[in-house]
């Protein structure tokens, strides 16, 4: 999700990188890299990272109204841990507006709206399935998977939301419309992954306690 960077207020895009880039140092300070190292798994971050940048550029543009486009927050979330998943959005944040040109002074805003949000809405429904429900296949693939993909992309739609109507960079009905349509193909495209992973590459999801099916 891309905010009209020409349109935010000064102050709000300073609070967006004020708020931002502290959590994402807090983040990269404390992620477990010697566990991507591990046999197996040694291209798993920047791999994923790719795949996340892919799926960044299939979005829906409209003049005025901010980008759309699949997050793979949760995903991430889900292969590397959150914090290098915070640590590997901003890499690919940063990389998207290199390819496709630059609207900077944005960028904190997006941080906050497409990585911090949903990748802690990630975690947080990752560790109620693991305190609530049994170890097994199913459970990953429907509530990390489809159900945490899919409440990412609606925490990350509202927030957005918010931003816009703090900001009056858009109208709120069309951002809220937009950011709503992506939440069943987030959850869709999150879910049917994790679930080819569960039953094919458990590995790929370290630490989990999942089996093959």
């Amino acid at each position: 999700m891309h905010l009209p960077a020409d349109a935010a207020p000064t102050a709000l895009a300073w609070a967006g990188h004020l708020a931002s880039w502290p959590l994402v140092v807090l983040a990269a300070r404390g992620a477990d890299w010697g566990s991507l190292r591990r046999p197996g798994v040694t291209h798993l971050w920047p791999g994923a990272c790719v795949l996340v940048l892919v799926l960044w550029q299939i979005r829906a543009e409209v003049a005025g109204l901010p980008a759309v486009h699949l997050l793979g927050a949760t995903l991430l979330t889900l292969v590397v841990g959150w914090r290098s998943a915070v640590v590997g959005l901003v890499v690919v944040a940063v990389a998207d507006r290199l390819f496709r040109g630059g609207d900077w002074p944005a960028l904190g805003l997006d941080l906050m709206v497409g990585v911090i949000v949903p990748v802690v809405v990630s975690e947080g429904v990752r560790r109620l399935t693991i305190r609530s429900l049994p170890r097994q296949p199913f459970a990953w693939i429907l509530l990390s998977g489809f159900a945490g993909g899919g409440l990412a992309a609606a925490a990350a739609c509202l927030t957005q939301v918010a931003v816009a109507a703090l900001g009056g960079l858009a109208p709120v009905g069309p951002v809220l419309v937009g950011g709503a349509l992506l939440v069943f193909p987030e959850a869709f495209v999150t879910g049917a992954l994790v679930a080819w992973m569960v039953a094919f590459y458990p590995h790929l999801l370290g630490g989990l306690g999942v089996r093959p099916l």
